[in-house]
């Protein structure tokens, strides 16, 4: 009677029907139960300890890499199409044939070895047939010390008697020969100074003052003379000058004959007076 007494006054005040009944609902929960295993049932049993259903995930099965791979298996290789693993293992026994072929050279045959040191035979008699050759050009032209040798006191050319009297022995082929081998032992380190210290070792200065090439002003003519041959010769023995032309010899010859008599004090001599 008080509850329906007082809805009736809620009602009277605010003039509003009474609120139902409030009514509770409740959720169902799933009971998880822990089942106590024994570490012998763990090891010898194929299912987990604890397996939630709430949680279903599944980690990407992905390739691992041993740490020890194989030496006929490829990481790349597993990991290519299929149409270029195909094509690369198809590549693959070309290569190693050509690398066998490359590293294992044709042993040559016994005909080939016996042709190859014929023609080293060959070779080796032609180059001691070149040596002998060479040997017996050498032995001809050397001279002999005797060769060298000349009158003590015949050179240099003191006067006009010295030199008729080496002109008349000039006639002879051995004693020019054999002059101009010792005029060849001068040299010099080009073609002027060999030309220079052989006319001073022919002819005295004295002498050459008496002397020019064409003889004009009444002096002697060393172009008319066989001396004038013998030292040309006897440049061209020496290394630095034997490629001079005449020309270039017969220049220097007439130099040092138009300078005699300034040389030994000539000039000096001159300029006193």
């Amino acid at each position: 009677m008080d509850s329906e007494e007082d809805d009736a006054l809620q009602q009277d005040s605010t003039g509003l029907p009474a609120a139902p009944p409030v009514q509770q609902f409740y959720r169902p929960t799933k009971e998880v139960t822990l089942k106590t295993i024994s570490l012998a049932e763990m090891l010898t049993s194929n299912h987990a300890i604890w397996q939630p259903e709430d949680f279903a995930y599944e980690s990407p099965q992905e390739p691992t890499r041993s740490l020890f791979p194989e030496s006929d298996v490829s990481w790349n290789r597993v990991q290519q199409p299929p149409e270029i693993s195909a094509s690369l293992n198809s590549v693959q026994p070309q290569q190693t044939e050509l690398h066998k072929h490359q590293r294992t050279p044709q042993s040559p045959t016994p005909e080939l070895i016996v042709s190859l040191i014929r023609e080293m035979l060959t070779k080796q008699e032609m180059i001691l047939d070149q040596q002998q050759s060479i040997l017996r050009i050498l032995n001809a032209k050397q001279p002999q010390d005797t060769d060298y040798v000349i009158e003590h006191g015949l050179l240099p050319v003191k006067d006009l008697l010295a030199l008729n009297t080496l002109e008349q022995k000039l006639r002879a082929v051995d004693f020019k020969e054999k002059l101009i081998n010792h005029l060849g032992l001068v040299g010099g380190f080009d073609t002027k100074d060999t030309v220079w210290r052989t006319m001073h070792r022919t002819i005295s200065n004295d002498l050459a003052k008496s002397i020019n090439w064409r003889g004009v002003n009444g002096k002697i003519s060393l172009a008319a003379l066989q001396i004038k041959d013998v030292v040309i010769d006897a440049v061209r023995k020496n290394v630095f000058s034997s490629t001079a032309t005449n020309s270039e010899i017969e220049n220097v010859m007439k130099r040092w004959l138009h300078l005699a008599s300034d040389r030994d004090g000539g000039r000096k001599r001159r300029q006193k007076e």
